[in-house]
Order: C-alpha cells, then sequence, then structure tokens
C-alpha cells in the first residue's frame, strides 16, 4: 500500500511535515506570474523551496494548480521545465489539478 500526501503551498498547513516514512509527496505549483521572465527558474525555486521544506531530496510528483498554465503564451517554456525536473530526479510525476471537465478539453 502507497502512501501519498499532496502538499499544496496554498493551504496554511503547508511544509508542516514533521517525519517522513515511505510515503510520496505531491506539491502542486501555483498560477505562473504574469510578470515571469524566466519560467524555469521560477519552477525550479518553487521545486527547491518544497524540497527544503519537507527535507526531501525529491518529489514523487508536481501538480499544476492552474491548467490554463499550460496552454498559454508559455505553456510550452512551462512544460520543458516540468520535464526538466523530471530528467533531474528532482520529481517522479508531473501532472494538472483538474477542476472542470472543460479544462481537459482545452488541453487535448
Amino acid at each position: 500500500m502507497q502512501s501519498t500526501i499532496d502538499k499544496s503551498p496554498l493551504l496554511k498547513l503547508r511544509d508542516k511535515i514533521l517525519w517522513i516514512s515511505a510515503l510520496e509527496i505531491i506539491t502542486k505549483i501555483p498560477k505562473l506570474p504574469t510578470d515571469c521572465e524566466n519560467i524555469s527558474e521560477w519552477l525550479f525555486n518553487s521545486i527547491y523551496g518544497s524540497l527544503n521544506r519537507v527535507k526531501q531530496k525529491n518529489l514523487y510528483g508536481v501538480l499544476l494548480h492552474n491548467s490554463s498554465d499550460l496552454i498559454g503564451d508559455n505553456g510550452k517554456h512551462l512544460y520543458k521545465a516540468l520535464k526538466e525536473l523530471k530528467k533531474k530526479k528532482l520529481v517522479n510525476k508531473i501532472g494538472i489539478s483538474i477542476y472542470e471537465v472543460e479544462e481537459i478539453k482545452k488541453i487535448y
């Protein structure tokens, strides 16, 4: 049996994990700032911040909190940066949070 923690940085209890054993941690990345000049740097800083707070070397997964970030002007850059997180073994899985069926239709 796997144990997974969905750790959104937007939650009040964020990163209050004191002891971790055999857990898979999933974090959510907040909406991409409109004034973001370096998407890769922003994403990596967010992930490194989460890793430091939960005292881990990698995360099981990362979810984009706002699916529209993938279909916006910077979607390709964001996706490339997400794949780089996997390549560097900082995360195992990448994904998006879906709140409405329409969001899936826009992405696919």
